[in-house]
């Protein structure tokens, strides 16, 4: 394997693992929480809880299509 095709192959790697990852974080963070505090989410914005799930569940399956492919 080339060190270019490794380099980009960590790179993937690593990015995917930060999507679902951060997806993750989304999901279990920004929902749950925004549910227990009202409509808003917990960053203090007036992002509705809805929209940082939807975000949270895109990035989790981008981030798990990036790491079974990887795999």
């Amino acid at each position: 394997m080339s060190s270019t095709r490794a380099t980009a192959t960590l790179a993937l790697g690593f990015w995917g693992s930060v999507m679902f990852f951060w997806g993750a974080r989304h999901l279990l963070g920004a929902g749950f929480f925004a549910g227990m505090q009202g409509t808003f989410s917990w960053v203090g914005t007036a992002t509705p809880a809805s929209i940082w799930r939807f975000a949270g569940v895109l990035l989790w399956i981008i981030g798990a299509v990036v790491l079974f492919v990887m795999a």
